[in-house]
Parts: structure tokens; sequence; C-alpha cells
């Protein structure tokens, strides 16, 4: 039988006066009831069924803990183990399971300082472990570890067999123990109370783009719940209130838009090394912060269109306009594919210049113009350069936009610029370029670049490396026709096949070949020279295929009798080609084919089998019926002749 404990005990072993615990604790609900038992009728209790936890006012005490173990020091160790028994009996059951996943997902929110104390009684208990596996008991194991590290054996058995509330160590596996022997402490909940409508109000003020500081959303916030009657707690607990429920995502979307969020991820690395030169490409267009002046004489800043090679960061081609439009665009693509070659992959934002349908028709999510499925190819697909859309401004996807900073600063602040440039002292367009170019033969032959494939080499070096070992495609002369003219979309006359260019308050230029009288009526894409009109055009299919070059037809003046002449022979002679055509085409004559024809049978008229009589109507208007003349012979002979003259009619007709 366990032995009882009375109030002397627990003073002795809490260190606290029995008047005090006869006042105040076994008043308290948590608090067994005590049997009483002798003269006296003190009061005593079996500690386990004391309060492992007594909460009080100036907080929280250990009774039965502390009770166990004064029973040990005062030689009650077997009524001390048979206390603690029980409790392990209970908490040991073969149905308790947990999942290990779990359980150290939850070590993971819990503070290193809680996380160290857990790995603190693990060793203990590994100590007793070790002890036991040895030869001593469980039981001298505690108490030996108890000693030797100066903690109660009750607290060791606590922790390896638990507690009602708590598992023990002894329900887990050894490698969970650190996990197991956690403490479960919280800390303590928020304290001040807060209306949520003022602190909605709160928040509309601080999630704002205007980004106002916290004093001020909280001054303001107090000035609303003061007229509303809101509870509305000091600014520090706001400011905890915020730093522990509102993530640190969610402020600096409101706060300072998406490119900060953006900037809080780590930007993707994308490996460049796996392309050769001229496998890929970027190109994008830059703006200069210089005035130049142009030969027309006007005055602007102009606008460069730059192809750089993916793989070695060279600069290959540029051109520079007034600004940035899609005849720069395919100038600057012709130049890259003259010099050095055509491309695999061009890589370029959907800007209206490159995605414009002369460079980049029939190609896929390209996002701008109306798409029809008429629409002819543009020059890059036929090319054979797959095109590639990119994100607008992104460094990472176009490493162009990143080149365009440093030669930004290499031309828009050149020596030679020094206090020119303005609008009142443009730069000669020629000076410009010659200094841009300059700059950019720099760039490219800069030693010392730090990148993945340069390696401490210029860009130039790593270009001429990879462009000599690997194969590059050229173009033919029929593909420069591609970039050196423009492609509209036409319909072909539906007489005569000609096609007409240039419809306008300025007149209009007709073209016409022989083979464009096939293709009458139909949409063709006609190729050419905008600079100049009178230059011959090609003519292409809305699929590519090529149909002709064709001239332009001139307007000749009203009594210009040698081109009228010249005109008439040209007709003349086509004619006369066209009959000679027809001629070894037609080799039988139409009335020799009809010859061939079948005669024509004509099946005998069929006869009546079947004969009804129709009878005459009787007229009931008080008038008598006429008999009939059906059978008289003058008129059945006049029936006859007429018969007979049809059926010779009808006979001639068929002879």
């Amino acid at each position: 039988m366990v032995c009882r404990v009375g109030l002397r005990d627990i003073s002795a072993a809490c260190g606290v006066s029995a008047i005090t615990i006869r006042a105040h604790w076994i008043k308290r609900p948590e608090w067994p009831l005590g049997d009483k038992a002798g003269r006296s009728h003190a009061l005593s209790w079996e500690p386990d069924e004391l309060p492992e936890i007594l909460d009080l006012k100036r907080g929280s005490i250990v009774v039965r803990g502390r009770v166990l173990n004064w029973m040990l020091r005062n030689g009650h160790m077997d009524d001390a183990i048979e206390a603690v028994r029980p409790a392990t009996e209970l908490v040991g059951k073969p149905e308790f399971s947990y999942s290990r996943e779990d359980l150290w997902r939850w070590i993971e929110t819990r503070t290193q300082r809680l996380r160290d104390q857990g790995l603190a009684r693990a060793k203990l208990l590994f100590s007793v472990m070790a002890l036991h596996r040895s030869g001593q008991t469980l039981d001298a194991a505690f108490d030996a570890v108890g000693i030797a590290e100066e903690i109660p054996s009750s607290t060791l058995r606590r922790w390896y067999y638990g507690t009602a509330r708590k598992p023990g160590a002894k329900l887990y596996a050894e490698s969970d123990w650190m996990a197991a022997l956690v403490p479960t402490w919280a800390g303590r909940s928020p304290g001040a109370e807060c209306s949520e409508e003022a602190w909605d109000v709160f928040k509309a003020f601080y999630l704002s783009r205007r980004s106002p500081t916290l004093a001020i959303c909280y001054e303001r916030t107090q000035e609303i719940a003061r007229e509303k009657g809101w509870m509305w707690p000091p600014q520090r607990t706001i400011y905890r209130r915020v730093k522990n429920t509102i993530s640190v995502q969610v402020i600096t979307l409101a706060r300072e838009g998406t490119e900060a969020l953006d900037k809080m991820m780590p930007s993707m690395r994308r490996d460049r090394s796996g392309f050769h030169a001229m496998e890929a490409v970027n190109g994008d267009g830059i703006d200069w912060k210089r005035y130049c002046i142009w030969p027309d004489g006007e005055v602007g800043k102009p606008c460069t269109w730059i192809t750089q090679d993916l793989n070695s960061n060279k600069l290959l081609a540029w051109r520079t306009d007034k600004s940035e439009n899609k005849h720069m665009f395919r100038l600057a693509y012709g130049d890259l594919v003259e010099r050095w070659g055509i491309p695999a992959m061009y890589f370029i934002d959907n800007t209206m210049a490159a995605a414009s349908k002369w460079m980049t028709g029939g190609v896929k999510n390209r996002y701008r113009w109306k798409i029809r499925d008429d629409d002819p190819l543009g020059i890059m697909p036929q090319m054979g350069t797959t095109v590639r859309f990119v994100k607008p401004g992104h460094g990472q996807s176009k490493p162009i936009e990143r080149a365009n900073q440093e030669l930004r600063q290499r031309v828009d602040t050149h020596p030679k610029f020094e206090g020119r440039g303005t609008k009142a002292r443009p730069i000669p367009i020629t000076e410009f370029i010659a200094v841009m170019e300059a700059e950019f033969k720099a760039y490219n032959a800069k030693p010392g670049r730090r990148t993945q494939v340069a390696s401490g080499r210029s860009f130039d070096e790593v270009f001429k490396t990879s462009y000599e070992s690997h194969p590059i495609k050229k173009a033919t002369a029929e593909q420069r026709r591609l970039w050196l003219c423009v492609a509209e979309k036409v319909r072909a006359s539906r007489d005569d096949g000609s096609v007409v260019l240039g419809r306008g308050p300025h007149g209009e230029n007709r073209y016409w070949c022989e083979a464009l009288a096939a293709h009458c009526g139909q949409m063709l894409v006609v190729r050419f020279d905008p600079q100049n009109l009178h230059k011959p055009v090609y003519c292409y299919a809305l699929n590519g295929g090529y149909i002709g070059q064709a001239d332009c037809r001139w307007a000749a003046g009203f009594d210009d009798s040698v081109t009228a002449h010249e005109y008439q022979r040209a007709r003349g002679q086509r004619k006369r080609l066209a009959r000679q055509g027809l001629d070894a085409e037609r080799r039988l004559s139409a009335l020799s084919a009809a010859k061939s024809l079948p005669a024509v049978v004509h099946p005998d008229d069929p006869e009546s089998k079947v004969v009804s009589i129709c009878p005459l109507k009787a007229v009931n208007d008080g008038i008598t019926n006429t008999p009939s003349d059906d059978h008289d012979p003058e008129r059945i002979a006049q029936f006859d002749s007429a018969v007979s003259a049809l059926r010779a009619h009808a006979l001639k007709d068929k002879l």
C-alpha cells in the first residue's frame, strides 16, 4: 500500500508553509479531497492524487514531482515508484501510435532554446538506458543518473514514463526521443484586446501603395477608434500584431508592388553554354539620350536596334533610325544574315516593330495585330529562324537588356559629346553613328569578361572560337530578296492578274508578268523595295511559293504613238504565242470530235391501255341539254388531218 502524505510533508517538499497550503492550495478546484485519519483528523493524500502542476497568481508550481522527490530522499523509494507506475500503465497502452513526419515537422516550429532542452533530456535518458543495459535495474539507473546530474529521479521517470497529459519517451523510438521530449510550452497569448473593425481600418491605411509609416496609420486609426468607441491597443501591440499575423510577402506586394515582390525570390539562372555561335540570338531597341540632326534637318533622339549572340554576348549587327520601326528591324536582320549567317533562334519581345507581319507573320503567340488564316509568312519564318517571344524588359530572358545599360554609359557619356547633344546643339547623325560603332567594337573586344562562357576572354574571342568550329547556315541570292524587300498582301486583278501598289492620293503603280495570268483574282504576297517602287517586284503565293518577277507598267502619254506601237506589238506577240500553244494542245478539231458521238436513239411513245370516260356536264339553268357532236364525220376528218400534219412535222425534226 502506498503511504499517504499530509500537509507537513507537502510543505517540506514544496517549501511552502502548511498555512498557505491549507488556506489557498487545497481550496482550488484541481486539488483533490483528502481523507481524515487519526484523532487529529489530519488531511492526507496519496502522491498520485496530487496535481502535477498548480497554477497560481504568481506563477505555476510543480507539486507531485516535488513530493515524489521528497519521498525518495526520505527513504520512501518503493512508495514513490508505486505512485509513478499507475501513470506509466495508463500511458503505455499498446494502441498508442504517432507519425514521425508530423513529430519532426512540429519540432521545426519550436524555438532553438526548446529544441536544446529536448536534446538535453534525451541525453539524460540515454545515460539511464546505458546503465540499464549494463545490468542495473531501471529504478537504480534513474536514481544514479539523478544523483550524478543533480536532477530529481522522479523527473527522469516522468520524462520516460510520461503523464496522463503527455506520453513519455518509452512510447517513442529512441531516435525520436529528442523530438518527443521537447517542451510543449507555447508561450503567452496576445494580451490587449483589439476591435476587428479598427484592425481592418488600420490594414486599409497600412497596406497601401503610398507606403505610409506604421505610426501615421496608427494615429489615423486611433482617431477613428476614439470616435467610434472601438478597442484600440497601444502602438507596440499593433507593431507585434503586424509582424506576427501579416506575412512579409503580403506587406511587400501591397506597399511596394509586384516588382519588389519578384525581387524577394532569387532570380533564375539560365545556362547559355549549350548554344554555339549563331545558334541563338536576341535583339532589342535602345533609345539614346543625345539629340542628333538628320540630313533632312530633323532633330531628335535616335534609336538603334541591336542583335546580340547568346553564346558569346557579342554584338553582331545594328541599325539606327529616327524611331524604332519595322524597316529598321528588317534591315538589321538583313545585316545579320548578310554578314554572319541565318540564326536558328531569335529571342525578342512583342514590340510593334519586331512583331510586325512583315517580320514574324505566321508565328504563333505573337499577341500583336489581328491574326488571320491567310496572313503571309514573315521574313524570319521563311528564312528558317524560330522566333521566341519573351518578357519585355527582363534581363533573365533577354540578356541584351543588361548590355544596354553598359552601352548607354559608353555612348551617351562619351567625351566627344561633352556640351552637345541637346536640342540647341544637336550632334550630326553621321558623327553619332561613328562614335557608337566604335564603342560597340570596344565592347566586343574588351578582355577579362567574367561570364560562364568567356572565362576571362573577350566576346570577340569567344565568338570566333565557336563560329569557326560549327556549321553556319548562309543565305542564297533568292533569300536575300526576303529582307531587302518588304511584303504586302494584295489581290491580283480578276481580268489580267496584274497587281497594284501604292494606292492613295499620290497615285498607284501596276505590275504584271506572264505568270500572274494564272492567278487572276487570287490573294498574293508582293515583295518590293519601298524606297523605289519603280523597280520590279517579286510575287509569291500565300504559302510562300515563288510565282515570278513583275515589272512596273508605266502610264504612257496620250499622244505617245511609239509606246502605243510597242504595246500593240507585245500584245500581238502574246496572242501569237498563245495561238501556237493552243494549236499544240488542240490536235483534234471540234467537228472531228463531234463525229465520234454515238447516235441518239429515241424510245417509242407508250400507248394508254386504260381509258376513262369523261361525262358531260349538265346545265341546270333552265336550258335543255344539246346532244354531243363527238360522232360528227366532218369533225372527225378534220381531227385526223391535223394529227397527220403534226406527225409529219415531228418526223422532219428528227431527220
